[in-house]
């Protein structure tokens, strides 16, 4: 080893960037021809779809089309709104199928609800106080009125008896609609949905004589509404499906079943959007994001040893080409993860005229264990506010006392879970 050289042991940190590996393609932002493919299209539909894509190469033929994306909210003997709803339209499933660009990405809202702890809490929390704890049947004002205005005991008895029949035979046919699932389960589902992306939907099937037989759950990333209001469309893999309205008769227009299920469409209003609901989660939606990037970034911190990151600054001296390398690649590859790691790097002596110094700085400052702890608390909290849910309902343990917390479940009762 030459004297006239030092060498010095170093343990660097190199952040690794945070990739969001939620984003996932939209089953309906596919050109025609790999939809055209997909199983349970009408062939009428098809020459349709043909004919619209060989037109839509002008844009100036397209225009009209976007133009007229409106859709009408009718009532009464030819009573219907005039309001316009503009929609996005793309010359994708989107355009061919005539449904409506939902505002918000509902494949990261579905995962915020996954990944977030305060989320998903607030939103369980809200479920299982509206839907969870189960439902009943209660009798309406006027047959209390009239049976509280009956003077002949026995005949109000005799009604009494009838009314808990009918309950008892509501109960039972409800919960034989779904082999599956019980219809609190299926409401659960339904309202998860609802909470975590806005938007809710019930299937409902009929028997051949028009009865319902069937209700059930469908997730709500993968149902989009159609322009004109009068019905869904559903996407997963390669098929496609089309629901009419609840109750409504109109004609299959996409797909080749002639008995098409109906939707009863649960959402959460916002005024800039009427074809699809918005969940409370948006007005916390930088909270949340901010949440998640401090809880990535103590997980780098520690995955690396808890080791913070340096500058290493060199002065009077310049390292080889092969000792810049080693260190390069030293503190790229080899150092994250390891309790100890030792790199040798070989430096020049100093001369009579020139001292050679080498400096390793750190940029972070202060103790790094659980950074961005009041940080993180103060997204907690925007995302409970956002939600309407008290820290008392998730369990949390500083909520002020056993008075604050009942009081807090009062005000979450009346305010949150009976107005839903």
């Amino acid at each position: 080893m030459d004297e006239d050289q030092v060498f010095i042991s170093a343990n660097i940190d190199t952040p690794t960037s945070f990739m969001d590996q939620f984003k996932q393609d939209d089953p309906f932002n596919k050109n025609w021809s790999e939809i055209k493919t997909y199983a349970g299209l009408d062939n009428n539909f098809k020459r349709r779809a043909n004919r619209l894509t060989e037109k839509a190469e002008a844009p100036e033929n397209m225009q009209g089309y976007i133009d007229s994306a409106r859709a009408e909210s009718t009532g009464i003997n030819g009573a219907k709104s005039k309001e316009i709803n503009p929609g996005t339209v793309y010359r994708n499933a989107y355009g061919l199928f005539d449904v409506i660009t939902p505002p918000w990405n509902v494949y990261e809202l579905a995962n915020f609800y996954d990944t977030s702890f305060a989320n998903h809490a607030a939103i369980d929390a809200k479920v299982e106080n509206v839907v969870g704890l189960g439902y009943d049947f209660e009798v309406s004002p006027s047959t209390m009125l009239r049976l509280e205005s009956n003077q002949d005991s026995e005949q109000v008895n005799r009604a009494r008896n009838r009314i808990e029949r009918a309950k008892i035979e509501m109960h039972q046919w409800l919960e034989s609609l779904n082999n599956d699932d019980s219809f609190t389960t299926t409401m659960t589902k339904v309202y998860t949905d609802m909470q975590a992306i806005g938007n809710g939907y019930l299937e409902i099937g009929r028997t051949t004589r028009g009865e319902i037989g069937y209700i059930g759950h469908i997730p709500a990333t993968t149902m989009r509404v159609r322009r004109l209001r009068d019905g869904y469309v559903q996407i997963i893999g390669q098929k496609v499906v089309y629901f009419r309205n609840f109750g409504a008769k109109n004609p299959n227009p996409i797909t080749a079943d002639p008995r098409p299920n109906e939707i009863i469409h649960f959402k959460q209003y916002s005024p800039l959007n009427t074809f699809y609901g918005v969940p409370d989660i948006m007005s916390a939606i930088n909270s949340l994001y901010g949440d998640q990037l401090a809880s990535q970034y103590n997980i780098d911190y520690f995955s690396n040893k808890a080791v913070p990151r340096y500058v290493v600054t060199l002065k009077g001296a310049r390292l080889s080409s092969d000792a810049e390398d080693k260190m390069f690649r030293f503190l790229q590859t080899n150092l994250k993860g390891q309790s100890h790691r030792t790199l040798y790097i070989p430096l020049p002596g100093d001369s009579d005229n020139n001292k050679v110094e080498f400096k390793m700085e750190p940029i972070e400052n202060g103790v790094q264990e659980g950074s961005f702890e009041r940080y993180r608390k103060q997204n907690r909290d925007d995302i409970l506010i956002a939600h309407q849910v008290p820290l008392s309902k998730i369990g949390g343990g500083d909520s002020g006392g056993i008075a604050s917390a009942l009081s807090q479940d009062r005000t979450f009762k009346e305010q949150v879970a009976r107005k839903n």
